[in-house]
């Protein structure tokens, strides 16, 4: 039996919860007390890909506990040595063999065998549905922090969420509107309008216009709307999200604008007018001294015929 073999079989063979612990659901590590990988089951090798001497006396922390959360498991680990107390959970990224990542979240106790300790790191995966969900989170904060107005609506057109954005451009709060009717915001003359970008929406998956929405105060204001149709993981539709812009400063810029464009018209014509006018008073007056210069030519030839 070589050395290695011999560091490992203190706890492979003395362990009669060996067994226990490679049946477990678990992903399962146990420590000595510098941090070195005594054991781990084949449970956790078999999902990142790796063998028993890619792992045993390695560190624990270099070899499964990725660096951005490493400072905080090796806090836990000493706090665990010293006071012999279970750590709370730790969520950790693990690197596969092929490359991909897995996600884990470990608890760290004390395991005693034969009068000697270990520490024992027990992870869990976390599943697709606990990712979900936790993206789900971020997208809600994604959306209620956004500056822009955005409303989502569900396919029988109640209001599913609405952010601050849409609060401060229309005047409901989120209270207000949540389980209450899409077309409480539309105008009565857009309501056609608005069910024929809904048809356009189910056909292209998105869809850009302008329209004119209603506020809190019941004025009409003029938005650029960019709606998108959501769907589950099969296609299949289950919600439409709605961007809207104010279109009131772009159309007060926009009539600014033409004003200006239309003021330079008219002095561009009036310019023009001038210019004519000079240009024509020039021609007169060059006209005017050619006739004086005959004239005086006419008379200098009758006073002297010899004249030229």
């Amino acid at each position: 039996m070589t050395n290695r073999d011999e560091k490992h079989i203190e706890i492979n063979s003395k362990m009669s919860i060996n067994e226990s612990l490679e049946n477990l659901s678990e992903f399962v590590v146990i420590l000595d007390f510098k941090g070195s990988i005594r054991y781990a089951n084949n449970r956790l090798l078999k999902k990142i890909g790796l063998k028993k001497d890619d792992v045993l006396e390695h560190s624990f922390f270099n070899t499964l506990i990725s660096k951005n959360i490493e400072p905080q498991m090796r806090e836990h680990f000493n706090d665990l040595i010293l006071k012999k107390t279970a750590t709370n959970k730790c969520r950790n990224e693990l690197t596969k063999s092929d490359g991909n990542k897995i996600f884990a979240s470990w608890f760290l106790s004390i395991l005693k065998i034969d009068e000697k300790e270990y520490v024992m790191c027990t992870g869990v995966g976390i599943t697709d549905e606990f990712k979900a969900e936790e993206n789900n989170i971020l997208f809600t904060n994604v959306i209620e922090r956004s500056l822009e107005a955005i409303i989502i609506v569900s396919l029988d057109s109640k209001i599913l969420e609405w952010n601050d954005g849409a609060e401060k451009l229309l005047g409901f709060n989120r209270n207000e509107m949540i389980g209450k009717s899409f077309f409480e915001i539309i105008p009565k003359g857009k309501i056609d309008e608005t069910k024929q970008c809904i048809e356009i929406l189910h056909q292209n998956k998105y869809h850009n216009f302008q329209s004119v929405r209603l506020t809190k105060d019941n004025q009409i204001i003029n938005v650029a709307i960019s709606a998108n149709l959501i769907t589950d993981t099969n296609g299949k539709p289950i919600a439409i999200s709605s961007f809207l812009r104010d279109m009131g400063d772009f159309l007060k810029q926009e009539d600014e604008l033409k004003y200006h464009v239309a003021v330079l018209e008219d002095k561009n014509r009036a310019l023009t007018i001038l210019e004519k006018f000079v240009v024509s008073r020039e021609l007169k007056m060059l006209e005017l001294k050619n006739e004086i210069l005959n004239l005086k030519r006419a008379l200098a030839k009758e006073t002297d015929p010899n004249t030229e």
